[in-house]
Order: C-alpha cells, then sequence, then structure tokens
C-alpha cells in the first residue's frame, strides 16, 4: 500500500509543545542549500513534542521559522501565528508469511515559532499541590 499524507490546520491556540532542543536548519538533499518557508530558513527541532488539545501527537517532527536555535529543555511553549500546520502521514504493508499486517504513523507540524509559557516541572509541581489538597 502507499503512503498517505494529509495536511490540516490548526489554531494556534489548539496546539502546546514541550520538551526542548536544538532547531537544525533543514537542507535540500540533492543541493544542500537551505529550505525557505515564507522567505525564512526552516529549522526542525529535536527533542519537542507537539500537542493538541492536550492529546500529545507522538512521532511528528517538529519544524519552524523561528530565529531560536535552541529552545532549553523542559519547557512549555505556545505556538505562534494563526494557525500551525499538522502533517501526519502513514504507510501499511502486509505481513510475513501471512501474519497480520505492518503499520506505521510518523508526519511533521509546522509553527511560526513558539512561545515560553511555563515548564514541565513548574506544571508538575501545581499538579502535586492540587492532588495534596484534594485528600
Amino acid at each position: 500500500m502507499a503512503l498517505r499524507e494529509i495536511t490540516f490546520f490548526a489554531p494556534a491556540s489548539d496546539v502546546t509543545f514541550m520538551g526542548g532542543g536544538e532547531g537544525r536548519p533543514v537542507t535540500d538533499f540533492d543541493s544542500g542549500t537551505p529550505v525557505l518557508r515564507n522567505g525564512r530558513p526552516l529549522r526542525r527541532f529535536a527533542g519537542v513534542t507537539a500537542m493538541y488539545k492536550g492529546t500529545v501527537l507522538e512521532n511528528l517532527t517538529v519544524e519552524s521559522t523561528t530565529e531560536a536555535t535552541d529552545l532549553g529543555s523542559g519547557g512549555l511553549l505556545a505556538a505562534q501565528g494563526q494557525t500551525v500546520e499538522i502533517t501526519p502521514r502513514g504507510d501499511a504493508k502486509a505481513g510475513f508469511n501471512g501474519g497480520a499486517p505492518r503499520a506505521s504513523l510518523a508526519g511533521k507540524v509546522f509553527t511560526e515559532g513558539f512561545t515560553p509559557v511555563g515548564s514541565i516541572s513548574d506544571l508538575l509541581a501545581q499538579a502535586a499541590r492540587r492532588t495534596g489538597k484534594a485528600e
């Protein structure tokens, strides 16, 4: 079966990011020239996970045209811009020797930039305080 891909746009207020890492420039495989988007260099961030309305988007690569090259670790980040582009893609293959089919899901998330809104440790500490008060 062929690789399937779809792109949809979500309001930036529905997408948050957590983690942190270094943003490396995306280059064209054949020519080695930087890939531009809206006239700005595109960066790919390792160690950053996207969430859509609180649901983690696993196996999706985070890309941005932000000027930042390092987001720091343990951060909670809000998306900048009007919309965020989410492009999941799936691939399914027949199983080996008549076995169950195999599938994979990957893709990318694009945002214009990031706004720091807190840290994961602050969020966990706040949740622990709320849990303690409930008992």
